[in-house]
């Protein structure tokens, strides 16, 4: 009785973990996918929406296109959003990943007069943004 227990306690706990991850926008970071785009801050803002990832966002106008450039969770991307503001002049190193119908670019680097704001280490890993010389 106590074997047939904790199997069924093993089974809800993986199917919770499975149907989470299936629920999630998938954000994986190839640094062979890795591009580098130009253009004008729109907007920096929080997105909570389903389907997308949770975190700050950068809204891109680039000459062809606006672009949602993903920072990173707010916690970690503090730091940088608050270096950035509507009007600013940058350039974004990130991967572009397709969550949902939009794609979304990962930022690993964003670029502004100078100063370099990296959110995410060279394989693509989140680390806390912060200023760095260039």
């Amino acid at each position: 009785m106590k074997a047939l227990w904790l199997s069924l306690t093993a089974l809800v706990c993986l199917s919770v973990a499975a149907l989470a991850q299936l629920n999630r926008p998938r954000l994986q970071y190839h640094r062979a996918n890795e591009v580098t785009v130009r253009g004008t801050v729109v907007e920096v803002r929080d997105i909570t929406r389903v389907g997308t990832p949770h975190g700050t966002y950068l809204i891109l106008k680039t000459p062809t296109d606006t672009l949602s450039v993903h920072l990173g969770p707010r916690r970690w991307a503090a730091k940088g959003r608050s270096a950035l503001s509507a009007g600013d002049p940058v350039e974004v190193v990130g991967c572009l990943v397709r969550p949902g119908e939009s794609p979304i670019l990962l930022a690993r680097e964003v670029r502004k007069a100078g100063t370099v704001l990296t959110f995410r280490n060279v394989q693509g890993f989140p680390i806390s943004g912060r200023r760095q010389a260039p």
